[in-house]
């Protein structure tokens, strides 16, 4: 019973911070990444729900402290609604596009490195931001 309120309070302290891979996920899906050659409005609404899904997924997996793995398609039915096959297919479509990885190993998909980082850090590795805190550019986006 104790695992629990450590896990949610871990998870609570984070997300105050917007240290999350959610937050990182939104802020992808926000036009995060339009510099980079692609806007979010370009993905399908499953490419959208399945890349804020893994971002979610990868903040309830560490919230105890622990690595994140990465995820199989099948991880993420429940949360998206989806078939195991749309999920999948979502997935390999947003790795083509580097808004995710994948372990060649365990063909697992992770969050980005770039999101690895800004877990940790709280500051966006983005040139277009100048290294703004998140909560700064979600209050007062940058020209």
């Amino acid at each position: 019973m104790t695992g629990r309120p450590q896990r949610l309070s871990a998870l609570a302290a984070a997300t105050s911070r917007l240290c999350t891979y959610t937050a990182y996920g939104w802020w992808l899906l926000a036009d995060g990444r339009a510099g980079r050659g692609l806007h979010p409005d370009d993905l399908t609404p499953a490419q959208r729900l399945v890349c804020a899904a893994v971002h979610h997924h990868a903040d309830c997996v560490t919230a105890t402290g622990g690595a994140y793995p990465g995820c199989h398609p099948d991880d993420l039915v429940d949360m998206t609604s989806m078939s195991a096959g749309s999920v999948k297919s979502a997935l390999h479509r947003l790795v083509r596009l580097r808004w995710l990885d994948r372990d060649p190993r365990s063909g697992m998909f992770q969050v980005s490195t770039a999101a690895h980082a800004f877990t940790r850090s709280g500051w966006l590795d983005e040139p277009a931001l100048a290294g703004e805190p998140l909560i700064d550019v979600l209050t007062d986006p940058p020209d």
